[in-house]
């Protein structure tokens, strides 16, 4: 009985270290949306209150909080082409995201790996109607159509730019142009 309040001191310092340890994880783990504000227009026409800047990470965490809502997107990474409009997205700490772009966007050329693009689109979920119309559409080549089973939702670009890099804005001689 003597030694009873070493254990008892034990005990309370393992269940502080337990919190405390809990605590640090539960911040690591947790994930935010957040809203970039004053980012360039993808569209000078869009209305502002209508369209909302939202990082990649949070719709991968959440999907179907974004559905259906008009959303802009930066620096969509491609990481696996799927076609000529669609993609796997490069995602931080979660899977990858499916990305396609409307097949009407003729002044893009086809998706490479690399490639990084600004979207101004929204997210839906994945259907097997809506597979069937992305390959007869061409926005993925049909032997991609299982690997879009996986996915729960998708991001669709109506709208898509490619921001110059710096490598963009050199001249064929490698030299930076003047601006």
């Amino acid at each position: 009985m003597r030694k009873s309040w070493v254990w008892m001191l034990v005990a309370v310092v393992a269940v502080g270290a337990l919190m405390a340890w809990l605590s640090v994880e539960a911040e690591r783990a947790r994930t935010e949306v957040v809203i970039v504000e004053d980012q360039p227009d993808i569209d000078a026409d869009d209305d502002e209150d209508e369209v909302e800047w939202i990082e990649l990470e949070g719709i991968a965490a959440e999907p179907g909080d974004f559905t259906g809502r008009p959303l802009r997107v930066e620096n969509i990474e491609v990481i696996s082409v799927l076609g000529p409009r669609g993609f796997w997205a490069a995602v931080e700490d979660h899977s990858p995201i499916l990305v396609l772009l409307a097949p009407d966007l003729t002044d893009q050329p086809e998706v490479a790996p690399h490639d990084t693009f600004h979207i101004r689109g929204y997210v839906g979920i994945v259907t097997d109607s809506a597979m069937d119309e992305w390959v007869q559409s061409r926005v993925i080549v049909p032997e991609a159509r299982d690997q879009v089973e996986f996915a729960s939702h998708y991001l669709f670009g109506e709208r898509a730019i490619r921001p110059r890099t710096g490598a963009d804005r050199n001249g064929p001689d490698g030299q930076p142009e003047e601006e």
